[in-house]
């Protein structure tokens, strides 16, 4: 399946180069999804951790200024609203839980706001009292990108700090750090363990579909849930 995979990116989009590139900015996927798929189109490990990183690297700061005006921009149309609000809530709890997380953590009181503007979008900003909150809470985002598993990275990491109204430029750096370690530990696997590594495309197919079904099965529920909630007097 890997190997079929591997052969389809490559003849649908013409260069290895291309292909990893936009392997590394795809949500899910990520520079975490590309690395083995760019041993397996056959790039050198320098070319591997170069592109899948740089590409990455630079997608964050366009989530961290665009999303919010983006997403305000796609709401205007109602067949993607829903889904939009449903994909937002998701990313809002898992930035709720976060924070909470970093509440606990220190003994600092880190505070969270809820909000909610007219069209029902949640924001979640953090209410910043010391350097120590806020050192846990970017401690976090850089563990969060850091992780070699799906479902966290870049655009997790990205999203959490815009709806936690996070500084951008911390931000970015933890994020960075964090993705930077994360491919040079794959790029290391896929190097010097290159047999056994062989299995990990396998897995994070897997793994990348089984998120993608979750996804999709919380955002139905949320956006059903949210109906229900309106037809209620």
């Amino acid at each position: 399946m890997t190997e079929f995979l591997i052969g389809f990116l490559k003849d649908f989009f013409g260069n290895e180069i291309i292909t990893v590139i936009l392997l590394s900015v795809t949500p899910l996927v990520e520079a975490k999804g590309a690395i083995p798929f760019a041993f397996g189109l056959g790039m050198s490990a320098f070319s591997a951790g170069f592109y899948c990183i740089a590409s990455a690297t630079v997608t964050i700061p366009l989530i961290l200024l665009l999303f919010t005006p983006v997403s305000n921009f796609l709401k205007r149309f109602s067949f993607i609203a829903k889904t939009l609000s449903a994909a937002e809530e998701l990313i809002a709890q898992k930035a709720e839980r976060l924070a909470l997380r970093a509440q606990k953590k220190d003994r600092s009181r880190f505070k969270t706001r809820f909000s909610r503007k007219k069209n029902n979008s949640p924001l979640r900003s953090a209410e910043k009292n010391d350097k120590g909150g806020e050192k846990v809470i970017y401690g976090m985002l850089f563990l969060l990108s850091a992780l070699p598993i799906p479902l966290t990275g870049i655009w997790s990491s990205s999203l959490i700090a815009v709806f936690l109204k996070l500084d951008k430029l911390r931000s970015f750096i933890s994020i960075a750090i964090g993705n930077m370690a994360a491919s040079v530990f794959l790029v290391a696997l896929m190097r010097f363990f290159s047999r056994q590594a062989a299995i990990v495309p396998n897995i994070f197919i897997g793994f990348l579909i089984a998120a993608s079904i979750l996804f999709i099965f919380k955002s139905a529920k949320s956006i059903k849930k949210k109906k229900t909630a309106e037809r209620k007097p």
